[in-house]
């Protein structure tokens, strides 16, 4: 009987659930307080700016993969660089992935141990959080295209209904000027915005799974961004038409202090926060598990093993260390700063000189082809 969880097909509307998952995790409430600091009420316009320029790096990709059909970026990236480039751009990209997943587990743990379970050890949720992360990313990608699908209509959709709720306590007056009048500033603080779309590089290894026929894949990679745009958008409405911007932008994970804000008149529900973070946790929980198993996945194929699980194994006590450093706002500003230089460089400097290589290399076979 064939192992339906060894699935080596997936549909474009797949894919757009993949990216959304891995993209709509951890930063939502990591990241806003810091962008809200730097921009002020321009957080709007930053973000639309953000959600142009990723889908654009995120369509270079998909013309990057439409070069080498079948193959992910661990086969063509050592043609079009030589051997020992390519074996260095792969390293980088797998780093970009560690780094990522280091950031989002160190503040995400931090937020549980904070808001829920403030009497217990941050190592030991931090354990806790980390095994069932490492348990899923053991399994075959049916299992995790299974659990993310599931995870990702469910709780974001449980996710948005609860936060909803905090138009009830959103003033207009807030969110002006709504637009910034130093538009320098937004310039400026662009690349800052990365952090809240780190993971759309998931898609290099993807794409060689889509089942593509006549379908563009450009409209799924479209559609995902634009549902991302409407919800952090939304999200940042909330946050300042709720706090004001100088309070955002002091407060720590203002998400979770606008949801906190909320009363519900006539009910008993109270702490809207907690839930608030329990359906937040199983999206995160999808942002850590397609990290780690893109990682694993990467060199599992550049060394050319047949299984992914002990590469999972081996980068489970690098990335558990590399978690534990993390200690203090200074280490966290430092590893946001280069997760961010590595990710910008792998996207804006890696990816469209890779795709003018293939280009090149195409049309010198084309020219050969010919004169043959």
């Amino acid at each position: 009987m064939p192992n339906l969880e060894v699935k080596d097909k997936i549909i474009p509307a797949q894919l757009t659930a993949l990216l959304i998952a891995t993209i709509f995790g951890g930063q939502s409430v990591l990241s806003p307080q810091k962008i809200i600091e730097r921009t002020e009420n321009g957080t709007f316009l930053l973000i639309a700016i953000g959600v142009v320029i990723f889908w654009g790096v995120t369509i270079m990709m998909l013309k990057l993969g439409k070069q080498y059909p079948g193959e992910t970026l661990v086969e063509y990236m050592p043609r079009l660089w030589g051997k020992v480039l390519g074996g260095i751009i792969l390293w980088w990209y797998v780093a970009l992935f560690l780094l990522e997943f280091s950031v989002i587990f160190h503040g995400f743990t931090n937020v549980i141990t904070l808001f829920m379970f403030d009497r217990t050890p941050y190592a030991v949720v931090a354990l806790a959080i980390f095994a069932l992360t490492v348990y899923c990313a053991l399994q075959e990608f049916g299992t995790i295209l299974r659990v993310t699908q599931i995870t990702l209509i469910l709780f974001v959709t449980v996710w948005l209904l609860m936060w909803s709720t905090t138009i009830l306590n959103l003033r207009i007056e807030n969110l002006m000027p709504f637009i910034p009048d130093n538009f320098m500033v937004i310039i400026k603080e662009t690349p800052e915005i990365w952090a809240m779309f780190s993971g759309y590089e998931v898609i290099l290894l993807l794409l060689p799974l889509v089942y593509r026929g006549t379908t563009n894949l450009g409209k799924s990679v479209t559609v995902a961004y634009l549902i991302l745009l409407i919800i952090f958008e939304f999200l940042f409405v909330s946050i300042i038409g709720v706090m004001t911007v100088q309070s955002a932008a002091n407060t720590p994970y203002p998400p979770i202090i606008t949801m906190r804000a909320v009363e519900l008149p006539g009910t008993f529900i109270e702490r809207l926060e907690n839930y608030l973070i329990l359906a937040w946790i199983p999206i995160v929980f999808d942002t850590l598990v397609m990290l780690l198993y893109g990682g694993a996945l990467t060199f599992t194929k550049h060394y050319r093993y047949a299984d992914h699980r002990p590469m999972v194994l081996l980068l489970t006590p690098l990335l558990f260390g590399i978690s534990a450093l993390i200690q203090g706002q200074t280490a966290i500003n430092m590893i946001n700063k280069i997760s961010t230089l590595i990710g910008l460089g792998f996207s804006f400097l890696v990816i469209p000189i890779s795709l003018i290589l293939a280009w090149r290399q195409k049309r010198g076979v084309n020219s050969a082809t010919k004169q043959g």
